[in-house]
């Protein structure tokens, strides 16, 4: 059953759908060889019951879009999940005034022949770091109407203004170590964000944040990635869902659905709740714990 997956991005993704309980993890299938190698028989049980679930391998989705799907979340046209009109009241504290995308900080790393985008979870931002990039941000583009903002997680940035384009892009965790292969199309709908694209890696690269990381040798925050447009709709009632994640990107784009509680993962098998497991990170001894 495993093989099947690995044609998605070197990836294996199970989706466990069922009425009650609702599993998304990367690579499972590869995290659980120690325990085939530890406790066969045990292993062979928890293949036997995710047997008898639904399940479906979606590569070219990252955890978050697979999450929203499964509680229910529908945008038109699709979009990548989750746009920033639904992150932002929860992140900023207000209901966007104007049209909002996300500008995520992240690594681009240049060679001859390639542009590699690296996410923040790389960078080890702090919210210092955060805020005095995008104060020097909104030093140059306040004048053009243009608002940065940080979310409460360092890695979380939004850019406001009225002008900006309907831009649907994937996110920058489905691109994470990927090579960015822009085609004309989506140069197109960047519009004037392509320019300012193009600026922002000017204004970080001498930045006196980045000079601090490259001296402790960690990578700079070169760049930001635009995404995050359109709208998504939200069916009700799922406040009395529980969710254990071990991200707080996820965490929040739950709770931005209104998703009620977040609970550790021993608790959560014990949940009567609808209930689900999202892992972004996952280690061995987590999907070991899920075998219980």
């Amino acid at each position: 059953m495993d093989s099947g997956y690995h044609r998605y991005r070197m990836r294996s993704d199970l989706i466990l759908k069922m009425p009650e309980f609702n599993i998304v993890v990367p690579d499972i299938f590869a995290l659980l060889e120690p325990l085939r190698e530890r406790d066969p028989r045990r292993a062979a049980r928890f293949a036997e019951v995710i047997g008898r679930a639904d399940h479906a391998a979606h590569g070219h989705d990252d955890e978050c879009a697979e999450m929203l799907r499964l509680l229910g979340a529908e945008s038109q046209p699709v979009v990548p999940m989750p746009p920033a009109s639904l992150t932002y009241a929860l992140d900023i504290g207000t209901e966007p005034e104007t049209r909002v995308l996300r500008a995520d900080p992240v690594h681009l790393r240049a060679d001859p022949s390639r542009l590699v985008l690296f996410t923040s979870r790389h960078l080890e931002i702090t919210p210092t770091e955060g805020d005095q990039l995008i104060g020097a941000l909104n030093d140059v583009y306040a004048e053009q109407a243009l608002n940065f903002l940080r979310g409460e997680s360092p890695e979380r940035w939004y850019i406001a203004g009225a002008g900006l384009p309907e831009l649907i892009a994937p996110s920058p965790s489905s691109l994470d170590g990927e090579t960015l292969e822009p085609d004309r199309q989506s140069r197109r709908q960047m519009g004037a964000l392509q320019t300012i694209w193009t600026e922002i890696q000017m204004l970080f690269h001498d930045h006196p944040v980045n000079e601090a990381s490259v001296g402790k040798l960690k990578p700079a925050i070169n760049s930001v990635w635009f995404w995050g447009g359109g709208d998504v709709t939200i069916p009700r009632g799922l406040q009395d869902i529980a969710i254990a994640t071990d991200d707080d990107e996820l965490w929040t784009a739950a709770a931005s659905c209104g998703v009620g509680q977040r609970v550790e993962l021993v608790a959560l098998i014990e949940e009567t709740a609808p209930a689900m497991v999202v892992l972004r990170n996952p280690d061995h001894a987590t999907c070991d714990r899920l075998c219980d």
